[in-house]
């Protein structure tokens, strides 16, 4: 007895069993992936607005809100020394003024040193004309002679000391004119270094607070871009779960080739065509269900490409968009500002040398408080030559006094009377002189040492000051070049996409690339179903010409019987159109139906 040659059943029920295994290891991966990659993604965005979150100035406890702490203390600090500073400039101010009275006293002494070498000349004069009269007076003008020669001796001896006096005092003043001059030029250039440092620096750390920010602003921008991969990723989600259908569609494919069986040639005519018939329409059935197979997985292999390279072009995108504009921002820069390494550079700069420059200024007031104590070395100098008139003052007494008695022993003396008062009045007025300038180089010195003193005292105040600032510069110094550099770190190392979602989604991938490889498995199967179709059809076909008859209608209801165990409803209409009846209106296209 012939039969039609089915062996390929069980082929092809194995290939559908591969084929429902492949779907499901690749849709089931793909879902039980999603929730890693979702994960994943959040994770890197997470991380990335981190990064983002710690370059804002406002939480002290991240890298942009120390950076500003630090800046904003370094900015207290100099205005604090700005401060300390102009309170002792104003003390200056007052020394200043109290000096200059003293340097004012100092050039007074000029004129009262002029006046006792005036007055010394004279006296001079007076006992030149003495002696004369004395030598001629003879034998009793003798000692008068001796009185009067001892006078001219100490004239000169005072002419010399108002000369050595006055080139001391002039040189002196000169002195104390460019002592005065050089603390007014180092109060001048402290006013101006910290007047200049503290707007420039502040608009140092301003340009670089404002790097920061601007920084922060556009990776903001930058990672919220990068969020828009979310919709992608959520689109091949959503096809994957057509898996259920694919699984059932493949489900109804194998329950329709269970029915597959051996068609002998038999008495009974009927029942072998109804069963050749069965056999011919079946791979019909199966081909439609396969093709509709075929569609949903090339129609979700292509939203699967569309989306998984729209995700790519997003994850390539903004990581490019990111490393270009770190790049810029770190480094480069762009024509509206500086990167943030030569910012950061400037403000560091700026810092170094007002600290230099603090230093050069107490080095100049060192060197001036140097100076100080040996101007008033100076000054004593010239009072210990003031003190050096006392001996010729009290010489010029005993020179009157004998010189008074010398004339009333002698009468012929009587006639320099006069020149005896005149050379008293000298005398006194010389005396009153000195001691005036003596006082005024007393008072000089007094004041000048307290002014001087309270300078040093100033100075050593100052000095203190600047090492402190000094030491609290150098610290918050550190503290900025740390938490710039920890800034920069975080924004060098900032990654959009971490490595481990970039890895899902390259294994995300391949498994989508593995559904090309489903659609060659449906092709397979179809065309060996095509198979199993013409061969009985051509057994077939003799029976039909003998009773003139194109066709034949199954007169059993097997096939009914199989198409009612469909859970999907097109399939069950699909199925009963090529069968030749009418199926129940049920669930809508495309949905479950239960039985």
């Amino acid at each position: 007895m012939e039969k039609v040659n089915i062996s390929k059943k069980d082929d092809l029920i194995g290939s559908l069993h591969d084929l429902v295994a492949d779907t499901e290891r690749i849709f089931l991966g793909l879902g039980e992936q999603f929730p890693r990659l979702l994960s994943e993604m959040e994770v890197s965005l997470s991380a990335s607005s981190e990064v983002v979150d710690s370059l804002q100035a406002g939480d002290d406890r991240r890298e942009g809100g120390r950076l500003a702490r630090v800046i904003e203390e370094a900015r207290g600090a100099v205005s604090e020394a700005t401060g300390s500073f102009e309170g002792m400039h104003a003390q200056d101010e007052r020394l200043f003024s109290e000096l200059d009275g003293g340097i004012r006293t100092l050039g007074e002494l000029d004129t009262l040193i002029g006046e006792i070498k005036e007055d010394s000349i004279e006296m001079e004069l007076v006992s030149i004309n003495a002696m004369t009269v004395a030598l001629k007076s003879g034998s009793a003008g003798k000692a008068f002679s001796y009185i009067t020669e001892e006078l001219k001796r100490l004239s000169s001896r005072t002419i010399d000391l108002t000369d050595t006096i006055t080139q001391r005092g002039g040189t002196l003043l000169d002195e104390f004119r460019e002592f005065r001059n050089e603390m007014a030029t180092v109060k001048e250039y402290q006013d101006e270094l910290f007047g200049r440092f503290r707007e420039r620096l502040s608009g140092s750390f301003d340009a670089f607070l404002s790097g920061v920010e601007q920084t922060a602003t556009v990776l903001e921008s930058i990672r919220d871009k990068s969020r828009s991969i979310k919709q992608p990723l959520s689109n091949i989600m959503q096809e994957v779960q057509i898996q259920d259908i694919i699984k059932q569609s493949v489900d109804h494919v194998v329950i329709s080739l269970d029915e597959l069986q051996e068609v002998e040639d038999g008495e009974d005519e009927e029942h072998l065509l109804d069963e050749l018939s069965f056999l011919s329409s079946l791979p019909d059935l199966c081909i439609t269900l396969l093709d509709d197979i075929r569609e949903r997985i090339s129609g979700s292999l292509v939203v699967f490409r569309e989306n998984a390279d729209t995700a790519r072009s997003i994850i390539e995108q903004a990581e490019q968009d990111r490393s270009d504009f770190v790049y810029e921002s770190m480094h480069a820069g762009n024509e509206e500002r500086e990167g943030l390494e030569a910012l950061f550079a400037r403000a560091s700069q700026m810092l170094d040398e007002l600290l230099a420059d603090t230093h050069r200024s107490m080095d100049m007031k060192r060197r001036l408080t140097r100076d100080s104590e040996r101007l008033l070395g100076e000054v004593s100098q010239i009072e210990a030559d003031f003190r050096s008139f006392s001996t010729l003052i009290t010489r010029f007494r005993s020179i009157d006094i004998a010189s008074r008695i010398e004339v009333a022993k002698q009468e012929v003396l009587q006639q320099m009377s006069g020149t005896v008062e005149t050379m008293n009045a000298l005398t006194h007025k010389i005396e009153k002189d000195v001691n005036v300038s003596i006082d005024s180089t007393k008072n000089f010195i007094s004041e000048t040492s307290e002014v001087i003193s309270r300078y040093q005292s100033v100075f050593a105040d100052e000095e203190k000051l600047v090492v402190e600032f000094e030491t609290r510069m150098k610290r918050l110094s550190a503290e900025l070049a740390e938490a710039k550099q920890t800034l920069g770190a975080r924004i060098e190392g900032m990654s959009l996409f971490s490595d481990r979602f970039v890895n899902l989604f390259r294994e995300m991938k391949e498994q989508l690339d593995e559904l090309e490889r489903l659609l060659t498995q449906i092709d397979t199967i179809n065309a060996q179903l095509r198979e199993v179709q013409a061969a009985a059809r051509t057994r077939m076909q003799p029976l039909l010409e003998a009773r003139g008859l194109t066709e034949w209608r199954i007169k059993s209801d097997r096939l009914k019987s199989m198409i009612e165990r469909f859970t999907i409803f097109t399939h069950k209409k699909t199925a009963g159109e090529i069968a030749g009846f009418d199926v129940e209106e049920g669930t809508p296209s495309g949905e479950i139906t239960m039985f």
